[in-house]
């Protein structure tokens, strides 16, 4: 598992030098950057039960490809590189023990770990010297793990697993990305709404949330 983990991670850097290095021949005013965000809606909305605080996080690498230029502004292809990791709690969840009627009551956390790799389209203008500002829309794809955490609430004992074998094996996100980047050289703030389709997860296979993000813009 952990040869095919390497094996991704060099797929999709080698993916994202490939573009980045195509693209720094290409044109001379390429963007490019790096940037680290955490989820906002999850953290400020979300019910997490008996768990501590906690935020998802991701953090990249990203450039841009120019495909079109107009008077006021120009057409990227915006290609990413990131690390991302998002998490769910469900509170309360109730487990029915058949042989007594009797419920346990359990907090969840899922926690999911995947690199992806993003291609929007992006239109991008200058608001002055220092300032610009990127507005994006496209998909990712990414591939990685997911986790669990549980805390029992109540002292009913469970009389079997209902987890049983729900880490293993790799998780196929693919999700939506949509937001604005603003430039002020060299830094960029980043914010997006992020839709993740989550395959291979059982209980639920979707998620939102809202990202901000910090970086370096070059």
């Amino acid at each position: 598992m952990k040869f095919i983990r390497l094996n991704t991670f060099c797929f999709f850097s080698l993916l994202f030098l490939f573009i980045s290095n195509s693209a720094i021949l290409s044109q001379s005013d390429i963007r490019k950057g790096f940037k680290f965000g955490i989820e906002l809606k999850n953290y400020i909305t979300e019910d997490i039960g008996t768990f501590n605080k906690s935020f998802g996080f991701t953090f990249g690498g990203f450039t841009g490809i120019k495909i079109y230029s107009f008077d006021k502004g120009t057409l990227l292809l915006r290609t990413e590189l990131n690390f991302v990791k998002l998490q769910h709690h469900r509170p309360e969840q109730i487990y029915l023990n058949w042989y007594d009627s009797s419920f346990t009551v359990i907090d969840e956390k899922f926690t999911f770990g995947f690199l992806e790799f993003a291609l929007m389209p992006t239109y991008h203008f200058n608001l002055d010297e220092k300032t610009s500002l990127d507005i994006f829309i496209g998909p990712s794809i990414g591939l990685g793990s997911k986790g669990l955490e549980t805390k029992q609430i109540n002292d009913v004992p469970l009389s079997y697993d209902p987890y049983d074998e729900y880490t293993m094996g790799f998780i196929q996100p693919t999700s939506l990305n949509v937001g604005i980047s603003f430039y002020y050289k060299p830094l960029v703030f980043d914010l997006r709404y992020r839709y993740d389709y989550l395959s291979g997860v059982s209980r639920f296979n979707e998620l939102t949330n809202l990202f901000l993000q910090v970086g370096i813009g070059l």
